[in-house]
């Protein structure tokens, strides 16, 4: 099928750069959300070392850790809670300078990432610490409106703690008369924000379609910025509508997403930094 040979050729690519924002999408707050990516240098991130944590309830250690560095790593130490963690580096195939670490999940036995509890970590990469914690989030609680073509597409959401911002995206795709449209949206929202609304306008022209997905994540995010190292924690839910096969909806590939966000911080924070 079309769309699954597009999203393989997509999770090959791993990083594809899109742009974003719409002013005229209500309850948005995305002044600060990173426009004209098209137009930066890719590689131009403003960090060296990431560290970012997920809960899956589908994971062994219902974790998800990811480390990445864009230089070399030469000499690294990884804790978390105090216990060590063995990391082997890999560099990506797909993109230069791009190097994962792929940690031994046996290590996690004794780390308690339930919501609430706070996460010690440590991660030193040539010479550079990046040191401190942040609160596991809980799950988000989100009370989606049904799909309409005709109507704003609007949410509420319930989480025991605020995170500090949740991410929201959004990917659609359309297929008219044999030929294929999609695009997608991101937006920042403070943390302290229980709803959102997509307007229509955005999907409202491809009522048409003969087939369709309308795929909206949402992302409740804490992070600690240490300049030249970003660490993050982040739970997601996920909404999906479609009159297309269901087995050939495909997630955002998980380092596409990230690169994204990482795009995200850095405009984020570049915007904090000009409005001092």
């Amino acid at each position: 099928m079309k769309k699954l040979l597009l999203c393989l050729l997509l999770g090959m690519l791993l990083f594809t750069i899109t742009a974003c924002s719409d002013d005229d999408d209500e309850g948005s707050s995305n002044s600060s959300f990173p426009s004209g990516l098209y137009e930066e240098d890719p590689d131009d991130l403003d960090f060296d070392q990431f560290l970012i944590i997920r809960p899956d309830e589908y994971s062994a250690y219902e974790v998800d850790i990811w480390l990445i560095s864009l230089v070399e790593p030469d000499d690294w130490e990884f804790e978390l809670d105090g216990e060590d963690i063995d990391v082997d580096w890999y560099e990506d195939y797909y993109n230069d300078d791009w190097w994962y670490g792929e940690i031994d999940y046996d290590d996690l036995e004794d780390i308690d990432f339930d919501a609430g509890e706070t996460i010690d970590y440590y991660l030193e990469v040539n010479n550079n610490v990046y040191e401190g914690e942040f609160e596991m989030l809980d799950q988000l609680d989100v009370d989606w409106d049904d799909f309409d073509f005709d109507e704003d597409f609007e949410f509420d959401w319930d989480i025991d703690e605020n995170p500090q911002i949740y991410n929201v995206y959004l990917e659609f795709w359309c297929e008219e008369d044999s030929v294929e449209d999609d695009f997608d949206e991101y937006w920042e929202i403070s943390g302290s924000e229980d709803e959102f609304i997509i307007s229509n306008n955005l999907y409202e022209d491809y009522d048409d379609c003969d087939y369709y997905d309308f795929d909206v994540d949402m992302y409740a995010i804490n992070y600690v910025n240490h300049g030249n190292g970003l660490v993050w924690t982040e739970t997601y839910a996920e909404y999906w509508d479609t009159n297309w096969d269901k087995s050939t909806h495909k997630q955002r590939a998980p380092k596409d997403r990230i690169r994204k966000t990482i795009e995200m911080f850095k405009k984020k924070f570049k915007n904090e930094e000009e409005e001092k």
